[in-house]
């Protein structure tokens, strides 16, 4: 695993980007855009945690993830807290986790939905490995992010889904983004405060929550 730098994150043009890019400090992105619903998170450490497992064959193995955009909007005005995307798989050890970028709650729209950088600390993807979204200081209002809800009674097939695959195995898949990177699980845990650098188990064997979700690597 090879990891440098610092976190730091900051807000993103509302502007969706095409499949793949070389943006100006380099690196190729890949995406899962479908949306059409929001998912709450409390202002307790590490209470919702939402991501994706990625699995054997996925474009994402053995490069180096640079930065992750998400889109959010808090509930209300934030004056403290941080929230933060992490990487890694050690349920046990939030040490043998990653750190990839924080972005400072207050500068979170309360208005509408924006694509926010996680940025500042490179980290090299491995088979099984987690990225998940959670805040890890507390706030003063809950957050929310954009995911593909799709429709009520769950996925077919069941989960683990090859949702940015061959158009994704979900109902109407992953069709406004990248739709051939291969196998991934959602990964959730919506409860009581827990350890921000614990990643969350996956989901249930008929539901999913897959994020809307922007990844820049390099090879």
């Amino acid at each position: 695993m090879k990891i440098y730098g610092t976190a730091k994150g900051g807000a993103l043009s509302k502007k969706d980007f095409g499949v793949a890019f070389s943006s100006g400090g380099g690196g190729t992105q890949i995406t899962m855009l479908n949306e059409d619903d929001n998912i709450t998170g409390n202002e307790g450490i590490g209470q919702l945690k939402i991501g994706y497992k990625f699995l054997t064959g996925h474009t994402l193995i053995d490069t180096t993830i640079e930065s992750v955009f998400l889109k959010l909007k808090s509930s209300g005005s934030q004056s403290s807290g941080t929230l933060a995307v992490y990487a890694g798989q050690d349920t046990g050890d939030a040490g043998n986790n990653t750190l990839i970028g924080t972005v400072a709650a207050s500068t979170i729209s309360t208005s509408e939905y924006e694509f926010y950088e996680f940025t500042g600390t490179s980290y090299e993807l491995q088979v099984n490995d987690i990225i998940w979204i959670t805040n890890n200081a507390l706030l003063d209002s809950k957050w929310a992010l954009r995911y593909y809800a799709n429709a009520a009674g769950g996925y077919s097939p069941e989960p683990p889904n090859d949702f940015w695959g061959g158009g994704g195995d979900l109902p109407n898949g992953n069709t406004e983004g990248t739709v051939d990177a291969g196998a991934t699980v959602t990964a959730y845990r919506n409860s009581t405060a827990s350890t921000a650098g614990i990643p969350p188990g996956l989901d249930g064997s008929t539901t999913g929550h897959p994020i809307v979700i922007k990844i820049t690597y390099t090879e």
